[in-house]
């Protein structure tokens, strides 16, 4: 596993709260990342995307306009995105497994619940960013690789149903 620095790195923060947007600013100025752009929606983040290149972008998943879903879903499929495989991590105070599902669905390479602290921040990013998964497009998906195991087809010995 890669060791991963933020210090230097650029983000994207998108929230349609100013007191979300200021907040993760903070943390990730402490955290040593040096240029942090801001957006107060999906589409606007979309269009600060078209000019500015950043290793990673936090995203809340509730927003107006364009929820950070539908965000994440136009930066991996669309035809003109102009960064496709960068990380995208989704912020969200409604953490059931439902919202999870869907922001790694979506295509997000994690998911942070809030409330949430620097470190919790810091680790999440690191760790996430340092599994660089493999890009995955198909019909279906675009993003990275949902697999977290490496289990070879076919060699599965844990069958999940019990006619297997």
């Amino acid at each position: 596993m890669a060791v991963i620095d933020l210090k230097g790195m650029a983000a994207l923060v998108i929230d349609s709260k100013p007191a979300g947007r200021e907040l993760l600013t903070t943390m990730l100025q402490e955290l040593g990342v040096s240029d942090i752009r801001r957006s107060p929606d999906g589409r606007h983040g979309l269009d600060v995307l078209r000019q500015f290149t950043p290793d990673f972008i936090v995203c809340a998943i509730s927003m107006d306009e364009m929820t950070g879903i539908e965000f994440t879903k136009k930066v991996r499929t669309d035809p003109i995105s102009p960064n496709p495989f960068v990380a995208i991590f989704m912020l969200t105070g409604d953490a059931r497994i439902e919202m999870v599902r869907e922001a790694r669905d979506a295509g997000a390479n994690g998911f942070l619940a809030k409330p949430i602290s620097g470190e919790v921040l810091r680790k999440r990013l690191v760790s996430t960013m340092a599994e660089n998964r493999a890009f995955i497009r198909s019909q279906k998906y675009t993003g990275p690789d949902r697999r977290r195991r490496d289990i070879a087809l076919g060699h599965r010995t844990d069958r999940r149903r019990p006619t297997d």
